[in-house]
């Protein structure tokens, strides 16, 4: 091929670039509209809105996935590029946290002495050497609300006890953060892609767990949607 040959080729292949990006750029001028770019912004508000609920007992999954990966790399690192809430117990755990914030259900636990199994009264359930179990009923509520189905009781993280057939152990790990905790989690963009709403989240860590892994905060993906009722159902938290 001589060299105008290859200059014609050259011309050629640029202006296809350059009439691509024109075709981007003018769709996203003239066919995102307002009303677009309103929506992706009032979602990033619901979203927000949402991680204030469930940030901190989403904060506190993340960090015990860590700690229970320590013992393989015998240092506390966080997962990275998998789907953390894929994991039943992992979703078990965080429920059970955000079942916590709201003082009211601390009634509705049933609590045993670790050792005897004997039945506690006023104890909390968030105390140590206690075993602490939910109805499943009031489990599965709060649970079918942020994933959108029924909770699985045969695959859950089980308490050793007469109480898991029909109750909902709660693995209290409190005692393993010790200043470790996620005080925020902030929505830096939202894109509509395949059906669900793609988040790219800012997650700050405590000055323990700064300390501990050497750096102040991670990106996260969160992909979600939205059921008939408009709630937020969660399908994914990947830490990037």
């Amino acid at each position: 091929m001589n060299n105008n040959k290859i200059w014609k080729v050259l011309i050629i292949i640029v202006f296809i670039v350059v009439l691509i990006l024109g075709f981007y750029i003018g769709y996203n001028v003239f066919f995102l509209d307002d009303e677009d770019i309103l929506m992706i912004d009032e979602e990033r508000e619901i979203l927000n809105n949402k991680l204030s609920e469930i940030g901190s007992p989403l904060g506190l999954m993340i960090l015990v996935d860590g700690i229970d990966s320590w013992g393989n790399v015998k240092k506390f690192e966080l997962r990275k590029n998998i789907n953390l809430i894929e994991d039943e117990e992992n979703r078990q755990l965080f429920v059970m946290e955000y079942i916590l914030t709201y003082q009211d259900n601390y009634n509705k636990f049933i609590i045993l002495d670790r050792i005897q199994k004997n039945i506690l009264d006023d104890i909390s359930p968030t105390d140590d050497d206690v075993l602490a179990y939910l109805g499943y009923d009031d489990f599965n509520n709060y649970y079918k609300d942020l994933f959108g189905h029924d909770f699985d009781i045969i695959n859950s993280k089980k308490g050793g006890t007469l109480y898991d057939n029909k109750y909902i152990y709660y693995d209290n790990r409190r005692s393993l953060l010790n200043g470790l905790y996620v005080p925020m989690m902030m929505v830096r963009e939202i894109k509509y892609e395949n059906g669900c709403f793609v988040a790219d989240i800012d997650v700050q860590y405590s000055e323990m767990a700064r300390k501990i892994l050497g750096y102040d905060s991670d990106s996260a993906t969160i992909i979600y949607n939205r059921n008939s009722d408009d709630n937020i159902i969660l399908k994914s938290l990947i830490l990037n």
